[in-house]
């Protein structure tokens, strides 16, 4: 799960811990993430579901860059196994003006809100094929 840090992806990586989903939680921001897996461990056991593993692990990678991304999904099947499911919700919003952005914004933007989309799954791929 990218952007579990907060927003959609917190409350999507709780939601699926409750329902007994093991889950990774992805952001760059590691204390926002934290709180994510703290929460979604707490909705887990709220349900009552025992497991050997935890309900949820925190990752942290910056998405704009392919290395990282690349990284964190290779830590994530180390430490839990085979990704079942992706979950891209890593997402940068702005309020500027279109006409104020410099090129690093712009590909800062297309990196993070497009391409971590397509370089998250890529490792996953051969696996559905």
């Amino acid at each position: 799960m990218t952007g579990a840090g907060g927003g959609f992806g917190r409350r999507l990586a709780r939601q699926l811990a409750e329902r007994g989903a093991i889950v990774a939680c992805v952001d760059v921001d590691s204390g926002a993430n934290q709180r994510s897996v703290d929460g979604a461990i707490r909705a887990a056991a709220a349900t009552g579901r025992l497991s050997s593993k935890p309900a949820a692990l925190a990752f942290q990678a910056n998405l704009a860059n392919r290395e990282e991304t690349y990284k964190v999904v290779k830590d994530v099947e180390e430490k839990l196994g085979p990704v079942d499911i992706v979950i891209s919700a890593a997402v940068c919003f702005t309020t500027y003006d279109i006409g104020g952005f410099d090129d690093d914004e712009i590909d800062f933007l297309i990196d993070l809100n497009l391409k971590s989309t397509i370089w998250v799954s890529i490792p996953e791929l051969p696996k559905y094929a």
